[in-house]
Protein backbone atom coordinates (compact mmCIF):
# COMPACT_ATOMS: atom_id res chain seq x y z
CA UNK A 1 0.00 0.00 0.00
CA UNK A 2 2.93 2.16 0.34
CA UNK A 3 2.72 5.30 -1.96
CA UNK A 4 -0.69 4.37 -3.21
CA UNK A 5 -2.97 7.21 -4.59
CA UNK A 6 -5.67 4.71 -5.34
CA UNK A 7 -6.15 1.06 -5.21
CA UNK A 8 -7.56 -0.96 -8.27
CA UNK A 9 -8.89 -4.50 -7.11
CA UNK A 10 -10.73 -7.55 -8.58
CA UNK A 11 -11.18 -9.88 -6.02
CA UNK A 12 -11.62 -13.23 -5.93
CA UNK A 13 -12.98 -13.76 -2.73
CA UNK A 14 -15.62 -11.42 -1.98
CA UNK A 15 -15.16 -11.78 1.99
CA UNK A 16 -11.49 -12.68 2.36
CA UNK A 17 -10.23 -9.29 1.02
CA UNK A 18 -11.77 -7.74 4.23
CA UNK A 19 -8.44 -7.40 5.88
CA UNK A 20 -7.06 -5.69 3.29
CA UNK A 21 -9.63 -3.23 3.09
CA UNK A 22 -9.31 -2.20 6.10
CA UNK A 23 -5.82 -1.72 5.76
CA UNK A 24 -6.59 0.93 3.07
CA UNK A 25 -9.34 2.66 5.02
CA UNK A 26 -7.25 3.35 7.51
CA UNK A 27 -4.16 4.47 5.43
CA UNK A 28 -6.96 6.69 3.70
CA UNK A 29 -6.30 4.89 0.32
CA UNK A 30 -9.44 5.11 -1.92
CA UNK A 31 -10.14 1.65 -3.38
CA UNK A 32 -12.25 0.59 -6.83
CA UNK A 33 -13.52 -2.53 -6.82
CA UNK A 34 -13.65 -4.03 -10.63
CA UNK A 35 -15.60 -6.64 -12.09
CA UNK A 36 -16.57 -8.88 -9.17
CA UNK A 37 -18.25 -7.06 -6.05
CA UNK A 38 -17.30 -7.36 -2.24
CA UNK A 39 -19.10 -8.10 0.76
CA UNK A 40 -18.00 -5.13 2.56
CA UNK A 41 -18.72 -2.43 0.47
CA UNK A 42 -18.46 0.58 3.35
CA UNK A 43 -14.74 -0.21 3.07
CA UNK A 44 -14.19 0.67 -0.61
CA UNK A 45 -14.84 4.10 -2.65
CA UNK A 46 -17.24 2.38 -5.60
CA UNK A 47 -17.96 -0.79 -7.62
CA UNK A 48 -17.70 -1.07 -11.10
CA UNK A 49 -19.27 -4.43 -12.71
CA UNK A 50 -21.53 -6.12 -14.75
CA UNK A 51 -24.80 -7.21 -14.55
CA UNK A 52 -23.52 -10.88 -13.52
CA UNK A 53 -27.28 -11.68 -12.80
CA UNK A 54 -28.46 -11.22 -16.09
CA UNK A 55 -25.31 -13.51 -17.72
CA UNK A 56 -26.65 -16.03 -16.05
CA UNK A 57 -29.97 -15.78 -17.07
CA UNK A 58 -28.78 -15.86 -20.74
CA UNK A 59 -26.88 -18.88 -20.39
CA UNK A 60 -30.19 -20.65 -19.03
CA UNK A 61 -31.81 -19.13 -22.19
CA UNK A 62 -29.67 -20.03 -24.75
CA UNK A 63 -29.66 -24.07 -22.96
CA UNK A 64 -33.16 -23.79 -22.97
CA UNK A 65 -33.46 -23.02 -26.27
CA UNK A 66 -30.73 -25.74 -27.66
CA UNK A 67 -31.41 -28.82 -25.70
CA UNK A 68 -34.18 -31.22 -26.34
CA UNK A 69 -36.09 -31.95 -23.20
CA UNK A 70 -35.37 -33.53 -21.02
CA UNK A 71 -32.15 -31.58 -19.98
CA UNK A 72 -29.98 -33.02 -17.70
CA UNK A 73 -28.03 -29.76 -16.22
CA UNK A 74 -24.38 -29.86 -14.35
CA UNK A 75 -23.14 -26.42 -13.11
CA UNK A 76 -20.08 -25.22 -12.64
CA UNK A 77 -19.98 -22.62 -9.36
CA UNK A 78 -16.90 -21.21 -7.60
CA UNK A 79 -18.80 -20.04 -4.51
CA UNK A 80 -16.02 -17.44 -3.01
CA UNK A 81 -16.35 -15.05 -5.66
CA UNK A 82 -19.90 -13.08 -5.59
CA UNK A 83 -19.77 -12.45 -10.21
CA UNK A 84 -20.06 -16.50 -9.62
CA UNK A 85 -22.52 -16.41 -6.74
CA UNK A 86 -24.62 -13.88 -8.97
CA UNK A 87 -24.40 -16.32 -12.15
CA UNK A 88 -25.10 -19.15 -10.59
CA UNK A 89 -28.37 -17.51 -9.14
CA UNK A 90 -29.18 -15.62 -12.50
CA UNK A 91 -28.51 -19.43 -14.35
CA UNK A 92 -30.87 -21.22 -11.95
CA UNK A 93 -34.01 -18.67 -11.67
CA UNK A 94 -34.14 -18.61 -15.55
CA UNK A 95 -33.71 -22.43 -16.15
CA UNK A 96 -36.71 -23.02 -13.37
CA UNK A 97 -38.92 -20.86 -15.93
CA UNK A 98 -38.73 -23.84 -18.63
CA UNK A 99 -40.23 -27.03 -18.47
CA UNK A 100 -38.05 -30.15 -19.11
CA UNK A 101 -34.49 -28.36 -17.78
CA UNK A 102 -33.67 -29.65 -14.79
CA UNK A 103 -30.47 -29.42 -12.58
CA UNK A 104 -28.81 -32.46 -11.93
CA UNK A 105 -25.72 -31.70 -10.35
CA UNK A 106 -23.97 -28.58 -8.66
CA UNK A 107 -20.04 -28.71 -7.93
CA UNK A 108 -17.10 -26.16 -7.27
CA UNK A 109 -15.08 -25.59 -10.68
CA UNK A 110 -13.30 -22.49 -9.24
CA UNK A 111 -12.88 -21.37 -12.32
CA UNK A 112 -10.64 -22.29 -13.84
CA UNK A 113 -9.28 -24.85 -16.67
CA UNK A 114 -7.29 -27.32 -14.72
CA UNK A 115 -9.95 -27.50 -11.42
CA UNK A 116 -12.84 -27.88 -13.60
CA UNK A 117 -11.49 -30.43 -15.64
CA UNK A 118 -11.34 -33.55 -12.87
CA UNK A 119 -14.80 -32.32 -11.52
CA UNK A 120 -16.82 -32.61 -14.92
CA UNK A 121 -15.18 -35.76 -15.12
CA UNK A 122 -16.28 -36.90 -12.00
CA UNK A 123 -19.81 -35.16 -12.83
CA UNK A 124 -20.60 -37.49 -15.60
CA UNK A 125 -19.03 -40.56 -14.27
CA UNK A 126 -22.45 -40.17 -11.77
CA UNK A 127 -24.29 -38.43 -14.35
CA UNK A 128 -24.46 -40.04 -17.73
CA UNK A 129 -27.04 -38.46 -19.09
CA UNK A 130 -25.98 -35.01 -18.43
CA UNK A 131 -26.57 -33.12 -21.91
CA UNK A 132 -25.85 -29.30 -20.49
CA UNK A 133 -23.33 -27.94 -18.98
CA UNK A 134 -23.11 -24.30 -17.26
CA UNK A 135 -19.73 -23.06 -16.00
CA UNK A 136 -19.45 -20.25 -14.49
CA UNK A 137 -16.87 -18.88 -16.72
CA UNK A 138 -14.93 -19.22 -19.98
CA UNK A 139 -11.79 -20.87 -18.45
CA UNK A 140 -13.95 -23.41 -16.51
CA UNK A 141 -15.67 -23.89 -20.02
CA UNK A 142 -12.54 -25.20 -21.79
CA UNK A 143 -11.87 -27.25 -18.56
CA UNK A 144 -15.44 -29.01 -19.34
CA UNK A 145 -14.72 -29.06 -22.98
CA UNK A 146 -11.80 -31.21 -22.33
CA UNK A 147 -13.10 -33.80 -19.85
CA UNK A 148 -16.38 -34.23 -22.74
CA UNK A 149 -13.58 -34.96 -25.31
CA UNK A 150 -11.17 -37.32 -23.08
CA UNK A 151 -14.78 -38.96 -22.26
CA UNK A 152 -16.31 -39.20 -26.16
CA UNK A 153 -19.07 -37.50 -24.65
CA UNK A 154 -18.71 -33.34 -25.98
CA UNK A 155 -21.14 -34.01 -29.16
CA UNK A 156 -23.94 -34.84 -26.34
CA UNK A 157 -23.63 -31.75 -24.03
CA UNK A 158 -24.34 -28.43 -24.70
CA UNK A 159 -22.04 -25.97 -23.04
CA UNK A 160 -22.96 -22.53 -22.04
CA UNK A 161 -20.47 -19.76 -20.01
CA UNK A 162 -19.62 -16.26 -19.09
CA UNK A 163 -16.81 -13.97 -20.49
CA UNK A 164 -16.68 -13.54 -24.12
CA UNK A 165 -13.41 -14.16 -24.02
CA UNK A 166 -11.72 -15.35 -27.51
CA UNK A 167 -10.95 -19.25 -26.64
CA UNK A 168 -14.43 -19.31 -25.69
CA UNK A 169 -15.72 -17.80 -29.49
CA UNK A 170 -13.28 -20.16 -31.09
CA UNK A 171 -15.04 -23.07 -29.47
CA UNK A 172 -18.09 -21.86 -30.23
CA UNK A 173 -17.31 -21.06 -34.04
CA UNK A 174 -15.75 -24.65 -34.25
CA UNK A 175 -19.04 -26.40 -32.53
CA UNK A 176 -17.49 -27.62 -29.02
CA UNK A 177 -19.47 -24.64 -27.21
CA UNK A 178 -22.69 -23.32 -27.42
CA UNK A 179 -22.81 -19.38 -26.14
CA UNK A 180 -21.05 -17.67 -24.01
CA UNK A 181 -22.35 -14.03 -22.46
CA UNK A 182 -20.05 -11.59 -23.21
CA UNK A 183 -18.53 -9.08 -21.05
CA UNK A 184 -16.77 -5.42 -21.53
CA UNK A 185 -13.91 -5.43 -19.66
CA UNK A 186 -12.02 -2.72 -21.86
CA UNK A 187 -15.12 -0.65 -20.48
CA UNK A 188 -15.24 -1.73 -16.93
CA UNK A 189 -11.73 -0.47 -17.23
CA UNK A 190 -12.00 2.60 -18.47
CA UNK A 191 -15.53 3.24 -16.01
CA UNK A 192 -13.16 2.42 -12.96
CA UNK A 193 -10.33 4.51 -14.04
CA UNK A 194 -13.06 7.45 -14.50
CA UNK A 195 -14.47 7.35 -11.06
CA UNK A 196 -10.96 7.18 -9.53
CA UNK A 197 -10.31 10.99 -11.98
CA UNK A 198 -13.80 11.91 -10.31
CA UNK A 199 -12.79 10.90 -6.45
CA UNK A 200 -9.56 13.16 -6.88
CA UNK A 201 -11.76 15.84 -8.41
CA UNK A 202 -14.07 16.01 -5.53
CA UNK A 203 -17.21 14.54 -7.84
CA UNK A 204 -19.12 11.67 -6.52
CA UNK A 205 -17.62 8.21 -8.65
CA UNK A 206 -19.89 8.20 -11.88
CA UNK A 207 -21.31 11.70 -11.66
Amino acid sequence: LRGASVIFVNPVNWEGIKGSLIQAKEKGIPVIVVDAPVKDEALILSTVASDNVEAGRLAARALARAVKPPGRIGVLQYSLNKACIDRVEGFKEEIAKHAGMEIADVQEGKGTTESARPVLRDMIGRHPDLNAVFAINDPGALGVISALESAGKLEGVKIAAVDGAREAVEAIQSGKMLSTSAQFPREIGKKAAEAAYDHFAGKTPGC
